[in-house]
């Protein structure tokens, strides 16, 4: 059966909507999302309200999704490092990593960007795209942009970047998580963009 352009994305949000709304999806998310935010500081949020780097999530996203995101960080002044997940697969690893980064006057978005891991246990460092020659250091206020090669082989620093991800979540139970909200985006029949925050669910 053959279904608009409308059809489909209105059966991919429906889909999204029913997969956030399983706690176990929720609790992956959440996991997942805690771990890299420390991953990218180099350690737990110290304070409720202080400004750092926002580690997000989603599914595979579409346009008016990147649209979102990108008026979210205007809004409320924010760099975002947001891990995308699979839809039909939830409850998965993440499929991919991208980055919303305030760069007066404009704000830009970088898709199909890489987690990268020193051999030590040093931060994840965000490399844009593959792009080998800079990176992003996410462990202050904002995305900060350096001009310099990584230390190491990319390929490798990926590989330990997601194994140690995989880890860190995994070592997370539901106690640790008690402060975890899902800010989750949904598309009204008029097309325009909601978000509903929702405590994760016991």
């Amino acid at each position: 059966m053959v279904y608009s352009d409308d059809k489909q994305r209105s059966a991919i949000e429906a889909l999204r909507e029913l997969s956030v709304s399983d706690p176990v999806v929720q609790l992956n998310i959440a996991r997942y999302t805690k771990a890299m935010g420390e991953q990218l500081r180099g350690r737990p949020i110290d304070r409720v309200g202080g400004k750092h780097v926002a580690a997000a999530a989603c599914f595979t996203m579409d346009g008016s999704d990147r649209d979102y995101l990108m008026a979210a960080s205007v809004r409320l002044e924010i760099d975002q490092i947001i891990l995308t997940f699979d839809v039909n697969d939830p409850l998965g690893m993440p499929t991919g990593i991208v980055a919303v980064r305030l760069e007066d006057p404009e704000v830009a978005f970088y898709g199909r960007c890489r987690l990268w891991a020193p051999a030590n246990d040093g931060r994840l460092l965000i490399v844009p795209e593959a792009d080998a020659e800079r990176h992003f250091d996410a462990s202050g206020e904002s995305l900060v942009e350096r001009w310099r090669r990584l230390p190491g082989s990319l390929e490798a620093g990926e590989k330990r970047a997601w194994h140690r991800l995989k880890m860190l979540a995994g070592s997370f139970d539901l106690d640790d998580l008690e402060r975890a909200r899902l800010n989750v985006l949904s598309k009204g029949d008029d097309g325009r963009l909601t978000a509903t925050v929702k405590r994760l669910a016991a």
